[in-house]
Formats: structure tokens, C-alpha cells, sequence
């Protein structure tokens, strides 16, 4: 039979049926010529079942996977043919399976619905926030919160904060200085609602791309707000509360209304509130005589009323008035002819002269003798972590404020230099702290002469060399405490080589007792004794203390660095020696509660730890006993166990030389700085500059401190009287020194102490037995002269009665 004509098995027809249902034209048998091709049958496909389309798809994949292998070329194949065999191929291959897309779907129906519900519970935290919003209180809009402040006993003593400063009508602004604050603050604010929508999509994108608080919105009504009824964090929450309100806000005043009260509230730095009161303070003018550079700084200033301040930083605020100057000329307000005139204005043009004497308005009220310590109050408010970028003054917040203040103290401390009882000279000035050593909280202050509130303080903001009073911080208390150094610790007193630094007596004194060399305030015995312990070391003890150093010179601990300390800080190192080694970081404040009564909790923080060991406190406690005997003579409180440290500081050569100083025999800088078992208290007396030939201080100036050390910390002991200093158990003293003792010393001191209760009872009984002995012998005496005694009467009697 023609094999052309065969029938084919139906195992070979399925082989040759490509999808669509024809056999192929190139199938060929496996036993015939594989480049035959041109007896391919065409045949109709029978049905098959899906599980014969399948299997035939796979089997068809195999034999044209077979063929493509084993196939030789034929090169004699016309292009027209070349190309049919190619679409046959295309034909022939089984399509790919289509994706599932079914997860993309799931993703998609997925998102939106976290999306509805993000946006139902944000909607409801808006509610929430909203209903913890203040209340819209219009009464608010016509008044200040000012600061309240507590004592130690809970007791008000002062209202910080400042009233509201002259009103300006909106008939006496004129319209140029409108402008310049429309156009910093809010160009659309007689257009917009309580809320601009234009601005606030601009300043979402600004802090999607540049983090949250880069760029506000905040409309001038907002601002108004926020002044009044919220504080200036820059949270979410602030925010909605922000917008509720301003909306509340324009419910119930028209714009110019709002526009009035806003620039009557706002605040310009320095305690001065509002606009009229601004440019009488800065530039002693009326609104209207006003120039165009004056009002441009003006209209920028309430933006950060402190950092843009014209007497504390001038460059920030041309920066700031140019700014204000630009805007004005971008929204047409001005010519850019206009706009560059008047940036060539110098920032100091027309400002009235200022220092601190007359800086600051204030309308708080206190005793004048808490300006001192309400000045630091007000310090530590606006540097706290909670108000530091708060723009504007944190004292009309209506915060309720509790201190550390002893009235009684307060009181005692200024009165001593308003009566100035111990003569101190005119042209010095003084600076005293008082620290419970409980807590370091401070106890009083004094800033210095004729402080003026948020002038600058001397008792907490000076950075001055303490002289020899830093040796018990930076050379012996870091020995005791690292070295394990006995109070007998043997010490070379001699020259250093390299070196001209003397002993203040001009002598060297060869070996001392750490004890000697401290109470007599040597200043080699201290170089000495720095270097033992190694700058690391002294570096930890004085940071565990408060006191950063950073100079590691060889004068550094005879206090003649670089680094420099205020009263209030050295007052807080000294405090770990009499309380068992706590140290506390010194503050007024202790607790602080906002203007709806609730307290923010980190004002309350104790920082309160054991710095150093019981031990290192009571050795150092008990070598600056006797720096009373020694130095510190006049410091002396009669009855009052105390420990106490002089300092003084000498002239640089340079300012000797200009001003004709003994550099021997003058001081510029004295200290004391001394503690009971409840307070500790730090006295300064020196000068701000050296520029006047009677800025110096002799001897009996030195004296002086001291003396008004002791007259105040004399009242401090009648007023708390102190209990006397108590060692620990491991604490004693060995051969002839007073140090930590190990178990071997206790040991030995045990039974020394043991011998010598055992002589002194044989001692106690040896003179009894002889007691005894003496009135025995004195009794048998006593017997022998009564029994002659009686025989003389009798032999008396007689011989009367034989004369009678």
C-alpha cells in the first residue's frame, strides 16, 4: 500500500493534530524521510474530550521539541516556504496560562478599606481633641494669665508676667504697617475663613517633604488663638483645637475686629506686648512717625520675638526686617526702589539705647528682695525642655509654679548686702547661693548689686575661676575617693620643675599631710595630688559633681583654667560632701502645673543619685573642719559643725601691668564656699570687666567675703539649727590618719581598743585598791586619835575632882 494513502492509528493522528484542530503539514513518520513534508495529510480533527486537548497540547510539545532537534536544515527551501514553516511553528505553540490577577484586586479592596478606616478614626481623634479644646471664653480675649508663684511651705509670693500693654484703635495704625504685617502674617486674611486652605495644603506638602513643623499655615486669627486659649507646641492635636477655636473665634467677631485684638497681643520680646507699646519701647515713637525699615522690624519680630530681638541679636533681625521688606514688595505693597532703600538702613538706626538697667518692662509683682530668685525662675521656664521654642513669653500662660524659695533665707541673704554689714567696697560686686542639701533646691539667691529682673545673674550665670575652692572638687576629693588616700596621705611640697608656681605664703614646705596641705590651701600639694589621680579620673568625679572640665593644665587645679564656674554651680558640688555623696542638679523650680491645672510632668524630675562613696563625704567633710583653723578663720559659726573653703584669684600679667596691680598682695576674684548638715552656701566677691585701676581687692577684702559668709550662714543655723556630722562604720583612724579602714585594720583597732579598755580597768582598779588602802589607813587613824582623846578627858575629870 502507498504509505501516502495509509491510513494513520489514531495514536499517530493525534500526534500530527496541532491546536485548532488540523493535522500538521510537517508531520512526518519516524521511519519515512524527515524532510519529506509534501504528503501531509489535511484531516478534520475528531472531538476530543478536555483531558484529550490537554494531553494532546502536552504530546504536541514534545514531538515539535523532538523535531526542532533532530531536524537537519534544508537549505533548499524557498523563502515563500521558510516562512509558512515558521508561522506553522508560531501556530503550533501552546499559549502561556494567563496570571492570576486576583491578588492585585485583593490589594486594591484591601487599602480602601484601611483607608476608611484611617479616616473614621481620625475623624473621631479630631472629636476627641476638639472636646479637650479649651473653652471659647471671649472674657480671655480682654485679659492675661499671668505666672504664679509658690514657696517652699506652698505659700503665694509673686505674680510673674506682663499685662497688656496700651491699646492701639486700628484709627492710629497706619495703613503701611498694616500692610507689612498682612503681608509677613497673613496677605489673605480678609479674604479667607478661620482657616486658609490655599496656605495649608502649600505647608502639608512643605512638611511631608521637609518634616512636620517646617512650614505653618496658621492664619492671623489662629495666632490669636494660640496666644491665648493653647501653648506653641507644634503637635497635631494643638492644631485641630487651633482651628475649632479660630472658627469659634470668627463666629463671634468680624476681621478688623480680630486684626485690632491681635496686634495688641502680640508679643515683641523684653516683656512688651502689643504694637503701640513696641514702637514706644523700641523706638520711642508714635505708629505713624514710623519709618518704612522701623516697621518692617516690627512686623517681623513677633515671628520669634527672642531670636529676632534688635539689642541681643541684630544681624538675625535685619535678616528678619528684610524678609518682612520682601514680602511687602512681592505683594505689592511697596517699589522694589522702596524695598532696597530701606535695606540699606542700618538695624541700630533710630533704636533707643538699652542695657540691662532699663531692659525689660514688667508689671509682675514681688518683693524686692525675690528679684533675684524670680529672675532664675523665669530662666528655668523658658529653658526647659517644655517651653524652650515656645515664641512667646511663657509667663502670661497662666502656669502655677512651686519652688524651692525659703523666704525666711531669701530675706536674711539680701538684707546683708541692702545693709551692707560687713563693709563690702563699692566697686566689687557679689553673688550668693543657698542650697537645701536634701535636693539641692535653691534655698535664696542674690544676682548681684542693683539686679534688675532678667538682668544678667552673677549667682547663676558668671563663669569665673574659683581659685583655691575648687581644690577639694579637682585634686583631694577625687583622691580619697579613686586613691583611697588617708587624711596623713604624705604629700612633697617643693618647686616643680619647669614651673613658676608657688605657695600663696611664697614658701615650699617639703612634706605635708594631705590634711595640712589643704586646710592651709598650698598650691603645690594640690598640682601634686591632680596628677596622682589622672585627668580621667578628675574629669569623672567633677562631671558626677556638675562641673565639666576641659583644660587639663597644670593650673587647672589650683582653679586657674580656662573653665569657669558660677556660685550656684560650685555651691552644687560641694553639696555630695555633706549629705553622704547625693548630688542633685541645683534648681528653683520643683513642680509645675498649666493654666488648666494640670502638672507637667517634666518639671518634676529628680535627678537625685549617689555620686560619690559615704565614706569619700565624711573624710573630705572632716579635713574641711579644719580648714576653719587654718584659711577660712573668719568663716568660723560658734556652735556649728561645718566644713568651709576659701579661694582666691590673682591678675594676669597684661591686666597688672596696665592698671598698676601687686599681683602679690591684689586679688580679683574671692570665695567661700562652706555647708552645714542642711544647707550649703556659695559667696563671690570680684568685678564683671577689669577696666577701672580700683577694681582689685586686698586682704582685709578677702576677709570681708568671709565675714559675710559667716553672717548669713549664723542666721541660716538659728533659723535650722544643723546636727553635727556623723562617720561612717568603715571609717576611722589609723595610725594617726583618718581613712576607710580594711578588715585587717578594724581587726587591729579592735583589739588595740581592747587592751586598752583592759589597762584602763586595771588602772581604774589599781587606784580603787589604793583608795580603799588610803581610808583604811586614815579610819585606823581617825580610831587612834579618839581612843587618846578619851583617856586625856578622862585623865582630866580626875584630876578635877581631886582638886575640887
Amino acid at each position: 500500500m502507498n504509505k501516502k494513502n495509509e491510513q494513520l492509528s489514531r495514536r499517530a493522528r493525534y500526534k500530527s493534530v496541532a491546536p485548532g484542530g488540523f493535522v500538521s503539514r510537517n508531520y512526518v513518520n519516524d521511519n519515512e524521510n524527515k524532510n519529506n513534508n509534501s504528503d501531509t495529510i489535511r484531516r478534520t480533527a475528531p472531538k476530543r474530550s478536555r483531558y484529550n486537548e490537554i494531553e494532546e497540547d502536552k504530546n504536541t510539545q514534545r514531538v515539535y521539541k523532538r523535531n526542532s532537534q533532530n531536524r537537519p536544515v534544508n537549505n533548499n527551501l524557498t523563502k515563500k516556504e521558510d516562512k509558512r514553516n515558521i508561522a506553522k511553528k508560531r501556530i503550533s505553540k501552546p499559549n502561556k496560562p494567563r496570571k492570576n490577577k486576583k491578588w492585585l484586586a485583593a490589594l486594591i479592596k484591601y487599602c480602601l478599606y484601611l483607608a476608611s478606616i484611617g479616616t473614621i478614626a481620625l475623624f473621631l481623634i479630631c472629636v476627641y481633641w476638639i472636646y479637650q479644646a479649651p473653652e471659647f471664653n471671649s472674657s480671655l480675649l480682654d485679659n492675661n494669665n499671668r505666672t504664679i508663684v509658690y514657696d517652699i511651705n506652698d505659700k503665694e509670693v509673686a505674680k510673674l508676667g506682663n499685662k497688656i500693654g496700651d491699646n492701639a484703635e486700628m484709627s492710629e495704625v497706619p495703613q503701611q504697617m498694616q500692610d507689612a504685617i498682612l503681608a509677613t502674617e497673613d496677605n489673605r486674611f480678609f479674604e479667607h475663613g478661620a482657616v486658609d486652605y490655599r496656605r495649608l495644603v502649600g505647608a502639608i506638602f512643605s512638611n511631608i517633604t521637609s518634616g512636620f513643623g517646617s512650614q505653618g499655615a496658621s492664619t492671623i486669627s489662629q495666632q490669636l488663638i494660640k496666644r491665648i486659649f493653647l501653648d506653641d507646641n507644634k503637635h497635631i492635636k494643638r492644631k485641630v483645637q487651633e482651628a475649632y477655636l479660630a472658627y469659634k473665634l470668627e463666629q463671634n467677631y468680624d476681621k478688623e475686629t480680630i486684626f485690632n485684638m491681635y496686634i495688641n497681643r502680640i508679643y515683641y520680646s523684653d516683656g512688651v506686648y502689643g504694637l503701640k507699646t513696641a514702637a514706644n519701647y523700641y523706638y520711642g515713637k508714635e505708629l505713624s512717625a514710623l519709618s518704612l525699615p522701623q516697621t518692617a522690624l516690627l512686623a517681623g519680630i513677633p515671628q520669634q520675638p527672642n531670636g529676632y530681638n534688635p539689642y541681643d541679636h541684630p544681624e538675625n533681625a535685619k535678616k528678619r526686617r528684610d524678609t518682612v521688606l520682601y514680602l511687602m514688595k512681592y505683594h505689592g505693597k511697596i517699589s522694589e526702589e522702596e524695598a532696597n532703600a530701606a535695606e540699606q538702613v542700618d538695624i541700630t538706626d533710630g533704636l533707643v539705647r538699652r542695657d540691662s538697667s532699663n531692659r525689660f518692662i514688667l508689671s509682675s509683682e514681688f518683693d524686692e528682695s525675690l528679684t533675684a530668685y524670680m529672675s532664675q525662675v523665669a530662666m528655668e521656664l523658658r529653658n526647659s525642655k517644655e517651653y524652650r521654642n515656645y515664641d512667646g513669653d511663657v509667663l502670661n500662660l497662666g502656669l502655677k509654679v512651686y519652688t524651692n524659695l525659703d523666704t525666711n533665707i531669701q530675706k536674711s541673704v539680701y538684707n546683708s548686702m541692702a545693709n551692707n554689714s560687713v563693709g563690702i567696697k563699692n566697686s566689687s560686686d557679689i553673688a550668693m547661693v543657698v542650697l537645701n542639701n536634701e535636693n539641692s533646691g535653691v534655698s535664696a539667691l542674690y544676682g548681684g548689686r542693683n539686679f534688675k529682673f532678667g538682668g544678667f545673674n552673677y549667682a547663676t550665670q558668671a563663669k569665673l575661676q574659683p581659685g583655691s575652692s575648687i581644690k577639694p572638687i579637682l585634686a583631694y576629693g577625687p583622691a580619697v575617693e579613686y586613691l583611697g588616700w588617708a587624711t596623713n596621705q604624705m604629700i612633697e611640697d617643693k618647686k616643680i620643675p619647669g614651673s613658676e608656681i608657688q605657695n600663696w605664703d611664697r614658701k615650699y614646705h617639703g612634706n605635708v599631710t594631705m590634711n595640712y596641705a589643704l586646710m592651709m590651701s598650698f598650691n603645690i600639694p594640690a598640682i601634686k595630688t591632680y596628677q596622682a589621680v589622672g585627668f580621667n579620673n578628675i574629669r569623672k568625679y567633677a562631671n558626677s559633681v556638675g562641673l565639666e572640665v576641659t583644660d587639663d593644665s597644670i593650673t587647672t587645679p589650683i582653679g586657674g583654667s580656662a573653665d569657669g564656674y558660677s556660685p550656684l554651680q560650685m555651691a552644687g558640688a560641694y553639696v555630695p560632701f555633706s549629705n553622704g555623696g547625693y548630688y542633685a542638679t541645683p534648681k528653683t523650680v520643683r513642680k509645675v502645673f498649666d493654666n488648666e491645672g494640670f502638672e507637667i510632668a517634666s518639671f518634676n524630675s529628680n535627678d537625685r543619685k549617689q555620686v560619690i562613696k559615704d565614706t569619700t563625704a565624711y573624710i573630705m567633710t572632716s579635713m574641711l573642719r579644719n580648714v576653719i583653723s587654718g584659711t577660712a578663720q573668719y568663716s568660723a559659726v560658734g556652735g556649728v559643725d561645718m566644713g568651709v573653703k576659701t579661694g582666691t584669684t590673682t591678675f594676669s600679667v597684661s591686666e597688672a601691668e596696665k592698671f598698676g596691680f601687686d599681683v602679690d598682695n591684689y586679688s580679683k576674684d574671692s570665695w567661700v564656699i562652706g555647708y552645714t548638715s542642711k544647707y550649703t552656701m556659695a559667696v563671690w566677691q570680684g568685678f564683671d570687666t577689669i577696666d577701672d585701676n580700683k577694681k582689685f581687692m586686698t586682704s582685709q577684702d578677702n576677709v570681708k567675703t568671709q565675714m559675710l559668709y559667716k553672717t548669713n550662714m549664723q542666721s541660716i543655723a538659728r533659723l535650722y539649727p544643723p546636727k553635727a556630722f556623723t562617720a561612717p562604720n568603715n571609717v576611722g583612724t589609723y595610725n594617726g590618719g583618718l581613712k576607710v579602714l580594711t578588715n585587717e585594720e578594724k581587726s587591729q583597732l579592735e583589739a588595740q581598743a581592747r587592751k586598752e579598755e583592759e589597762a584602763k580597768k586595771e588602772e581604774e582598779n589599781k587606784k580603787a585598791a589604793e583608795a580603799e588602802k588610803n581610808n583604811n589607813s586614815t579610819n585606823n587613824s581617825n580610831n587612834r586619835n579618839n581612843d587618846t582623846a578619851t583617856i586625856n578627858s578622862r585623865n582630866t575629870t580626875n584630876n578635877s575632882n581631886n582638886g575640887g
